[in-house]
């Protein structure tokens, strides 16, 4: 399972890399080092797995974890991570927040998480169906500046057991109509899978690689207690996977330039 993860989440990358940009890489290696370092801006737009408001440290968070492993291994640039993620935000509230939460960045790369709270059984009005689904995954393609790459990752599995709505007997009906409590959220990832797929977006499918690792090692090594946000362990597992899909992607790049 692990195996099939880490070539889902490397194939579009060679893809990926041909088109053609003008971005912080295009200095060639051999030219004089500048003592100001290239500025690399990578924005998390996404809900509450992006934010990871449950790491009181900021440096545990994974979207920071990502920032120091790139630091380390490419010291010639300066990467500013930005966190635009927000706890409970459907992807149509997620896509409000763009101009001031992503364009007004600059960013070079977006690491995208749009598929949490779209059936909140509380909240009527924060509910996305398919159709608009589909419509806010255009809208934020068409909205991309041209030299901004996307890189996606799908959000992790949910407990019924443990989670606050999964146990609620007062969601049950809610639930049991869109397939059971887990399988309410599949067709908003299927859908995610493929719109990255369309658009040579690479994809870590974080999902299936907690499902498990979770299976392996008991799932409260990575998730906390309320069903669904990571713990230390698994904001690091998040990290390490979005970290090797950029490495890969920089690591080309400065050998396409040599």
């Amino acid at each position: 399972m692990l195996k099939q993860v880490f070539f889902l989440m490397l194939l579009p990358i060679c893809q990926y890399l041909g088109a053609s940009e003008t971005d912080n890489f295009s200095r060639s290696s051999k030219e004089p080092v500048s003592m100001t370092k290239r500025k690399i801006t990578i924005v998390g737009l996404g809900a509450s797995i992006t934010e990871a408001k449950e790491m009181a440290d900021e440096n545990k968070k994974w979207l920071n974890i990502v920032g120091e492993k790139l630091r380390k291994s490419f010291p010639e640039y300066e990467f500013n991570m930005v966190n635009s993620g927000k706890g409970g935000n459907s992807a149509r509230e997620a896509m409000a927040r763009f101009e001031n939460g992503v364009l007004s960045k600059n960013p070079d790369y977006v690491i995208l998480d749009l598929c949490a709270n779209n059936f909140d059984p509380v909240k009527v009005e924060r509910r996305v169906n398919m159709e608009e689904f589909k419509s806010i995954l255009e809208q934020y393609k068409k909205s991309l500046p041209s030299k901004t790459k996307t890189v996606c990752f799908t959000i992790p599995p949910m407990y019924e057991d443990i989670h606050p709505y999964g146990k609620n007997p007062a969601f049950k009906e809610f639930f049991q109509e869109r397939g059971g409590f887990e399988n309410a959220g599949t067709p908003y990832k299927d859908t995610f899978r493929e719109f990255a797929k369309e658009n040579g977006f690479p994809l870590y499918d974080f999902y299936y690689e907690l499902l498990a690792l979770g299976k392996k090692n008991g799932r409260e090594r990575y998730i906390y207690k309320d069903g669904i946000h990571m713990n230390e362990e698994g904001n690091m597992v998040l990290a390490e996977g979005i970290f090797k899909i950029l490495q890969q992607i920089i690591m080309q790049k400065q050998k396409d330039l040599k």
